[in-house]
């Protein structure tokens, strides 16, 4: 890397250089160009969302990174960092949502107060031995989860 970093450095004509090595870019310390969807990376050049070189119209574009190669990365790293912030908060509420479903059925089932469907192997409405029957099926369910519960604390 450095054999290539010296030579660019000597070489007196015009490179254009497409890289994504960072040891390539801070090594050559030039002028640094961002290719990007003109949302998040338009921010970096100038501090307002849009209004990067060239990149601004929403649609993509070319823009300077006037404030060097680590503004640039750090600037990255922060949209990286709230956007995975963004989504361990979205899957903290799935989990809420679905511990909370979890819960109100199994409190369904131990209060045996399951409503009866009508589908294949449950009680059809109106039928109140297969409702007690399962009843008692829920009960037992029930408690069966409760068992295993108690196995996975211990």
């Amino acid at each position: 890397m450095d054999a290539l970093v010296d030579g660019l450095k000597a070489f007196r004509g015009g490179v254009l250089l497409v890289s994504h090595d960072q040891r390539l870019v801070k090594g050559l310390d030039c002028e640094l160009w961002v290719c990007g969807d003109g949302n998040d990376d338009d921010a970096t050049a100038t501090g307002k969302p849009g209004q990067g070189n060239g990149g601004g119209n929403g649609r993509g574009g070319v823009r300077v990174e006037r404030r060097g190669f680590d503004h640039y990365r750090q600037a990255l790293v922060r949209v990286i960092e709230a956007r995975a912030a963004a989504l361990e908060a979205a899957a903290a509420e799935r989990a809420a949502v679905r511990k909370a479903l979890r819960a109100e059925r199994i409190a369904r089932l131990k209060s045996g107060k399951a409503r009866a469907t009508g589908k294949a192997g449950r009680a059809a409405p109106g039928n109140a031995a297969a409702a007690s029957a399962e009843k008692q099926r829920n009960v037992a369910m029930a408690a069966m989860f409760d068992k295993k519960k108690k196995k996975k604390v211990k």
